[in-house]
């Protein structure tokens, strides 16, 4: 899975919310983004959400986000880019695949809800506004029913 966010300003810390995976984490996961393990800060009920700490430190660039939980080993690419100091947010479907379009709210379903296939980012935080779509280039086979939502706070 290739993702894309977009990094404000790390003068503190942002959190990670990797939501709805297609994976459960158990009870005691571990988050390393590029090499850096992360605290991870909540774990939801039924294990397919996990939010963690993001050092405010972190460089501008792709990293490798490896997930390792109850059912084996995650890895995503993650890319963040430095654009200004607004709070980034990055949503993404990974289900299905299709031309750009216009960029919709993040459904409350969970997968197959989520079926559009296309990167979401934009800068508004809990807004969620003033988006920007960008479609994967990445192996469209590796696109299957698997949703994401990152989001810096």
């Amino acid at each position: 899975m290739i993702t894309t966010a977009r990094e404000g300003n790390f003068n503190g810390t942002r959190s990670i919310d990797i939501n709805g995976l297609g994976i459960h984490s158990g009870s005691n996961p571990t988050l390393v983004l590029g090499g850096v393990t992360l605290s991870v800060l909540a774990i939801d009920p039924s294990g397919t959400q996990v939010i963690a700490i993001l050092p405010s430190a972190f460089n501008g660039g792709t990293h490798l986000l490896e997930l390792s939980h109850s059912g084996g080993d995650s890895q995503f690419d993650f890319t963040i880019v430095t654009v200004d100091a607004k709070a980034p947010f990055l949503e993404c479907y990974q289900t299905g695949w299709g031309p750009k379009t216009g960029c919709t709210d993040w459904p409350q379903a969970s997968p197959p809800g989520c079926a559009s296939g296309y990167i979401f980012a934009g800068i508004a935080a809990e807004t969620h506004s003033d988006r920007e779509c960008y479609q994967s280039a990445h192996n469209k086979q590796q696109l299957r029913s698997t949703c994401c939502r990152l989001g810096f706070r």
